[in-house]
């Protein structure tokens, strides 16, 4: 019987007995800062990064809008060009909720800078990535078609778009898409910090050599009041000369 364990395990060879043994993925850990990702002193690790939720977020999240969509939709307003239908089955109100929420949300993001999850621990790990002689990039499940947005929310948090090389997966599950079209040879140890365990999971699966961490941002005490002018916020530039 499967006792819950991953059903994967690295392979390693002992050129020294000759016998193959089979090791565990290394286990998840979860982060609150960048601080807390433990590079080891080998050398040139390599940093692969989410962007939304993980590097930068919003002071409103799409859960805020989602609950705000519902309560309006439930109410029957009819703001939204439809009235509800006391009829319709719940799979047919969920979608249009849903339907709703990501409009508003996108219009939301669209209008609203991001603010960077943990812009000083972020410097201090690419900081300590360059002193090892390593690299960080960064793997979004953002669109290819959003490169000029990214670039814009970049510039906005305070961080040089063209200092990073950045993976656009088009929401293809990143485990797969890492083992496809990025290069791991030539790096010590590797790590991959994402908000999202479905994420994680593939990454864990298809290459169980790599440790990663779920990055779970500290709370806003007011997630529903606009942020800051940057000016106004004590962020390090995230841009650092190797």
């Amino acid at each position: 019987m499967w006792s819950g364990f991953p059903l994967f395990y690295s392979y390693f060879s002992s050129a020294e007995t000759g016998y193959h043994t089979y090791r565990p993925p290394p286990p998840i850990k979860t982060i609150s800062s960048f601080d807390q990702v433990e590079l080891s002193l080998r050398g040139k690790p390599l940093i692969l990064c989410d962007i939304d939720n993980t590097l930068l977020r919003y002071n409103k999240e799409y859960h805020h809008v989602y609950a705000d969509v519902e309560k309006k939709y439930d109410r029957g307003m009819t703001q939204y060009g439809m009235t509800r239908n006391m009829l319709e089955s719940s799979n047919q109100r969920y979608t249009k909720i849903q339907y709703i929420a990501k409009m508003e949300y996108d219009q939301y993001i669209q209008e609203t800078p991001p603010i960077p999850t943990d812009a000083e621990g972020f410097n201090r790990l690419l900081l300590r990535v360059y002193m090892l002689n390593g690299e960080l990039k960064f793997v979004t499940a953002r669109g290819r078609l959003s490169k000029e947005f990214t670039r814009k929310h970049f510039k906005q948090i305070g961080v040089n778009y063209d200092d990073f090389d950045i993976h656009y997966t088009d929401a293809t599950h990143k485990g797969e898409y890492i083992k496809k079209n990025i290069s791991l040879e030539g790096y010590n140890d590797i790590y991959f910090i994402d908000d999202l365990d479905s994420f994680i999971d593939n990454v864990q699966s298809h290459l169980p050599q790599i440790q990663c961490y779920k990055f779970v941002a500290k709370p806003m005490s007011t997630p529903n009041e606009p942020a800051a002018p940057y000016s106004a916020t004590p962020v390090i530039p995230f841009s650092i000369t190797r």
